[in-house]
């Protein structure tokens, strides 16, 4: 089918492109998600549990979190994550647009609409690598950095909160024991290198947490997808072999529904 060869070299580079972003966020929504759940909300309980000489400060968080989160991001788990979400991508937007964009050619050879996508394309047809290097250390720091801090401002808060009301008691408190009067944002900064006592760590509860992951993991994902849009060479390690792979899908589906003519 001459239409199919046609279609496959002129339109779905097109349609990889269109749908890139959409691909992105999925990627970044399911990467962050796994993140804060592998990373996040274990290293602040382990902080709150003050589990080694390495929990001792929020400092001493800080650090563990972007050493695991960098550590994590580079291993076989995380690139299993990444390749799974855009092929589940690929079905969601990219497999969609193209069971439209070739129905034409299914009707004028008598196919079944949505033959050449759908069910019988092999997801797992390992031919084309899907390999997305995120583990660049200096992408790494700029994405995970402001998350941290995002992390660490709301475990300070979550400690002045609940230690008293209203807040500017303990602030002033926790002010005069560093030596000045400050407010919020400052008194956390201050406090990052003291070893809180455990009590004030227990208010940092597993509901907290988890509430904390929440707005970590959008943070983190909106965070991923500016990175992207800043790095156009990642962009391109995407969508070239997202385009080779789909290509070859949908050649492979071409081929079976040629018996399929009469």
């Amino acid at each position: 089918m001459k239409e199919v060869e046609q279609f496959v070299d002129e339109k779905i580079g097109q349609i990889v492109g269109k749908r890139k972003s959409d691909v992105i966020n999925l990627i970044a929504e399911t990467i962050s998600k796994s993140l804060v759940e592998k990373v996040v909300k274990p290293q602040i309980i382990r902080w709150r549990n003050r589990e080694s000489v390495y929990y001792w400060t929020l400092n001493n968080l800080e650090s563990r979190i972007k050493e695991e989160a960098e550590r994590w991001l580079t291993t076989e788990e995380s690139e299993a994550i990444i390749a799974n979400s855009t092929k589940e991508g690929l079905v969601k937007f990219v497999f969609k647009d193209i069971e439209t964009e070739t129905d034409g050619i299914c009707k004028k050879y008598g196919l079944p609409l949505g033959s050449l996508v759908g069910r019988g394309v092999n997801l797992e047809t390992g031919k084309v690598e899907f390999y997305l290097d995120i583990g660049d250390p200096t992408f790494l720091t700029a994405v995970i950095a402001p998350v941290v801090a995002v992390i660490l401002y709301a475990v300070g808060v979550t400690m002045l909160v609940a230690v008293t009301n209203p807040v500017g008691i303990i602030i002033g408190f926790i002010g005069v024991i560093v030596g000045t009067m400050i407010g919020i944002e400052a008194t956390i900064e201050a406090i990052k290198n003291l070893d809180i006592f455990q009590w004030i760590r227990n208010t940092v509860s597993d509901n907290k947490i988890s509430e904390m992951g929440k707005e970590v993991s959008s943070k983190l994902a909106a965070s991923i997808v500016e990175k992207f849009s800043q790095h156009p060479e990642l962009e391109g390690k995407l969508v070239y072999p997202v385009t080779q792979w789909v290509k070859q899908a949908v050649r492979e589906q071409a081929d079976k529904a040629r018996l399929l003519i009469t």
